[in-house]
């Protein structure tokens, strides 16, 4: 998955965050102090996420783990809630981010769906939670269950889109088959005590077998 900002990298830059902050504040203008004040809470939450589950991103350790006012919270947010769906939201565009992925201009579509496959479970195994509660609102039907569910169908479309630039067919049938691959590709990763696929052939065989379904 993305690791630009949020999906790799977390715990480093809150600590990195906290050292500069004074330095930099002197030299920032409202808004990008703004804008670098949510973000350190963000990243506050993400943290909490892993380590306490989403029950366990209060206020209070949010703003322990951020090393600020609990009333940091409510200037920049306006409550615990919208901080944690803007948390989820950046988390799922960092999830989808592509632009990491080495993918070479002459790589097949195998190639390339086996780069975004790996790319995604490695990001997943970092941010096990942070991806179980994404993926837990569309089977849960949670509150941002619409928001989730059409963004994956967007980067699903994309993924064809790409796919299809580099060599694999454009018809209704491959549509398909990719977007039953991926939706059985989630479910794997969100839970993977239902089919224990790495007891039986390991992930990278499971990956393998399902690209050959494309």
């Amino acid at each position: 998955m993305g690791s630009r900002d949020l999906w790799d990298r977390v715990s480093p830059l809150v600590v990195v965050w906290r050292y500069s902050e004074e330095l930099t504040s002197k030299f920032l203008d409202p808004t990008e102090k703004r804008k670098q004040a949510r973000m350190m809470l963000i990243l506050a939450t993400v943290e909490c996420i892993e380590e306490r589950g989403i029950g366990g991103a209060t206020i209070r350790n949010i703003a322990e783990k951020a090393n600020v006012n609990s009333a940091a919270i409510s200037y920049y947010f306006g409550g615990r809630d919208e901080l944690v769906k803007q948390t989820l939201e950046n988390s799922l565009e960092n999830g989808f981010d592509l632009s990491d992925i080495n993918i070479q201009d002459d790589d097949g579509y195998k190639v390339v769906l086996k780069k975004v496959l790996e790319n995604w479970s490695q990001g997943v195994r970092n941010y096990p939670r942070i991806s179980r509660t994404l993926f837990g609102n569309i089977v849960l039907d949670g509150p941002e269950r619409e928001n989730i569910a059409n963004r994956t169908n967007q980067f699903i479309n994309d993924i064809y889109n790409i796919l299809v630039e580099h060599g694999l067919e454009d018809t209704r049938q491959n549509r398909i088959s990719q977007s039953v691959m991926f939706s059985a590709f989630i479910i794997h990763l969100i839970m993977p005590e239902v089919a224990k696929i790495e007891e039986i052939t390991g992930e990278s065989s499971y990956i393998d077998s399902l690209i050959d379904t494309v």
